[in-house]
């Protein structure tokens, strides 16, 4: 029985895979007496950029040293975005890479919404991350390797990285939940498109998904109770896994 709009929750999909209909895979049970809704805004099968709705850059970051986001790095096809990482300076200096984000046109993914997206990381030492970001909050739902260089982290080939950062008092300060979630038959992350989902269940409390299952919840270090920006991007990292 559908309820009052002023109760409803709100569900995003973005689907990256092949395919012009849309397809809740991951999508968890409401709360007793509530439905999910679409939210045009964050929806998306992909089939061209579209302005009303995105972003071909972070609207307040250049890029993770050593690279800076280009949107001539981004594509679109039939039904699939696709992100890339290009040699910027053959001799490796300053930000000598670029890389790709694509970013909500608005704060638009709030407290108990759900969402959920297709990807095939990209077989680099970098990562390939769906995530959410406020002014002092933010979602990571992957940063995923597909390969790194350091046996010591090999791992990350293999599991879906999930985080929360609460930095209220600025990122020296931050307060982070690592997570990492080992994929079936320790398939890497190259392997197939696998479904990433994430549900802002309340303030305190985000629950991640991979294909249907849901794969581990965390309660945030503080109170999340802003409205954020969703993000699809590639980074470099400079650290353990190397790039």
């Amino acid at each position: 029985m559908n309820i009052p709009p002023k109760k409803d929750l709100a569900v995003f999909v973005a689907l990256l895979a092949l395919g012009s209909s849309f397809s809740l895979f991951a999508q968890p049970a409401p709360p007793p007496g509530q439905h999910w809704e679409v939210v045009p805004a964050l929806t998306d099968d992909f089939h061209a950029f579209d302005a009303s709705k995105w972003q071909l850059k972070h609207p307040y970051w250049n890029g993770r040293p050593p690279s800076t986001f280009s949107p001539d790095n981004v594509r679109f096809t039939i039904g699939l975005m696709q992100l890339q990482m290009t040699v910027a300076d053959t001799n490796q200096s300053a930000n000598w890479m670029h890389a790709a984000c694509v970013a909500s046109l608005n704060k638009s993914f709030t407290v108990g919404m759900y969402s959920e997206t297709s990807v095939k990381v990209a077989d680099l030492s970098a990562t390939t991350s769906f995530w959410m970001q406020g002014d002092y909050s933010e979602i990571d739902v992957i940063e995923n390797f597909g390969t790194v260089k350091s046996n010591a982290f090999r791992y990350a080939e293999t599991a879906m990285m999930s985080n929360t950062h609460y930095f209220t008092n600025n990122w020296s300060k931050d307060i982070a939940t690592s997570k990492q979630f080992t994929n079936p038959n320790q398939d890497r992350n190259t392997a197939r498109f696998f479904t990433y989902g994430v549900w802002w269940k309340n303030n305190r409390t985000v629950i991640f998904y991979r294909d249907g299952v849901e794969v581990g919840q965390v309660t945030t270090g503080g109170d999340f109770n802003e409205a954020m920006y969703l993000f699809f991007d590639m980074e470099p990292m400079s650290w353990g896994p190397g790039s």
